[in-house]
């Protein structure tokens, strides 16, 4: 009896430390367009997000995560090459692939899968995980491409802006968003000798906001959409004047009622992606894989939606560059929120860590995050930069600083929305030093650049309402 009851022991001892030998897998899923709209994240009061919340749920959920741009080319060029767009010069949508830079270095650069590729891992990927999914051919071992199509109905659009949507008919499995993940379920189905880097793509809810019906259904009626704060008379003291004005536009056209129907097309999109993201998640879960693979999940950057005036992304705002980041790891992570700020840019030194895989012998820009996912009270100062085309901004755990002529500073703890424009308020006058001092030492590679909490303002102040 004895020694039956040691076997069993050995045994129950023995399986946690061989599955800790065992290589991590990596599932990578990018979400196009996607801002902190998810219930978790607390972004939207009437987000249905079930399978995304799950996941954050049992995982590690950055509250305060941005992009390294808040556009997609250069947020995912940074994140996948391991250098900032203001090293790269790719800084914007336009600035094209950097495999064809006039910089030579750039063009030989090894990007994150190439990385894990030549350290043993099958490298797949299949949808939008560079800026175009062809990019992704010479970056992965294997590549599905786009599947599918997209569910179109009726459409309905805002003349003078870029917004259009439409609740289709077409069956969910017809759709682009449940191939792509049906190529990751089918992989995932698929006994591999190897460990593996799978990266899936979804497009939506990238415009146009076309969805199968059903995501539209799960939401309130339109006069019953939530909007977004709203502060007339925001733009008076910001430097940034990027603003488009498309709110005004969808306001002269159908009033209040039109912009929530554009929160609800936006909220049905982000559904969709959430129910592929699912059955994903769920084949993930089926397999032998569960246990061993470590889950990132990401939005590319942020989406305004009538905020500052403002729809889409491409501002200097927070707004543009805040997201969804979620790092499940079933053997080191832990379920926790952690609310210091961090980068997409951060994603690869966290996986070199997670995995324990051999570090590159060149730079990669961000920090290692695997401190807080294993012990979410480390100490930590938080930090993530900012590029959109020649400017820069930093966040600090509290503060957001961005470098337009003029410059602008926010108090996100009294200030969430970025209402005041706090660049010339004497209180701040040390807050400010700072925050452009800790810029200036991210744009020299100073991965740390706040050795110490940053003062609070200089005298008291209340909540801007």
């Amino acid at each position: 009896m004895f020694k039956a009851t040691l076997l069993l022991s050995l045994i129950f001892v023995c399986i946690p430390f061989a599955i800790a030998q065992t290589p991590k897998n990596i599932l990578l899923i990018a979400v196009d367009d996607l801002n902190d709209y998810t219930g978790l994240f607390g972004g939207h009061p009437q987000a249905h997000t079930p399978n995304i919340d799950a996941l954050a749920a049992k995982g590690t959920r950055f509250q305060k995560a941005y992009s390294a741009s808040p556009v997609c080319n250069s947020s995912r060029a940074a994140l996948l090459t391991g250098r900032r767009p203001h090293e790269t010069g790719i800084t914007h949508n336009s600035a094209g692939n950097f495999r064809k830079s006039k910089l030579n270095w750039v063009t030989k650069l090894e990007t994150m899968p190439q990385y894990f590729t030549a350290r043993g891992y099958k490298t797949a990927s299949v949808g939008k995980i560079f800026h175009k999914p062809e990019d992704s051919i010479n970056e992965f071992l294997i590549t599905g491409g786009r599947k599918g199509g997209q569910s179109v109905g009726k459409v309905r659009k805002v003349s003078g802006t870029k917004l259009i949507w439409s609740e289709g008919d077409e069956k969910l499995e017809s759709t682009r968003e449940w191939k792509n993940a049906d190529y990751g379920v089918n992989f995932l189905q698929q006994k591999h000798e190897q460990p593996f880097f799978l990266a899936v793509g979804f497009f939506r809810p990238h415009l146009p906001w076309h969805a199968p019906k059903q995501f539209f259904d799960l939401l309130p009626d339109i006069e019953k959409i939530t909007l977004p704060a709203y502060l007339e008379n925001d733009l008076d003291d910001t430097a940034s004047k990027n603003s488009n004005g498309a709110l005004k536009n969808v306001l002269k056209q159908g009033g209040k009622k039109l912009w929530q129907e554009t929160v609800r097309a936006y909220l049905a999109n982000v559904a969709f992606t959430d129910a592929a993201i699912g059955h994903l998640l769920s084949s993930l879960e089926a397999s032998p894989y569960a246990q061993n693979t470590i889950v990132v999940f990401f939005g590319d950057h942020g989406w305004h939606l009538g905020e500052k005036d403002h729809y889409q992304k491409s501002t200097n705002w927070e707004r543009a560059s805040k997201t969804t980041f979620v790092i499940y790891d079933p053997i080191d992570g832990k379920s926790s929120n952690i609310d210091h700020a961090v980068s997409l840019q951060d994603i690869w030194p966290t996986l070199v860590s997670l995995t324990s895989t051999q570090p590159p012998n060149y730079p990669i820009r961000g920090r290692n995050l695997a401190p807080l996912i294993k012990n979410p009270s480390t100490n930590w100062n938080g930090t993530a930069m900012v590029t959109f085309r020649g400017h820069n901004s930093i966040f600090s755990d509290r503060y957001h600083y961005i470098d337009l002529k003029g410059g602008e500073l926010y108090d996100l703890k009294l200030d969430p929305h970025e209402w005041k424009n706090r660049i010339d308020d004497p209180a701040y006058a040390k807050v400010k030093a700072e925050m452009k001092a800790g810029l200036e030492a991210v744009l020299r590679h100073d991965e740390i650049p706040f050795k110490a909490p940053l003062p609070g303002p200089g005298k008291f102040l209340t909540k801007v309402k």
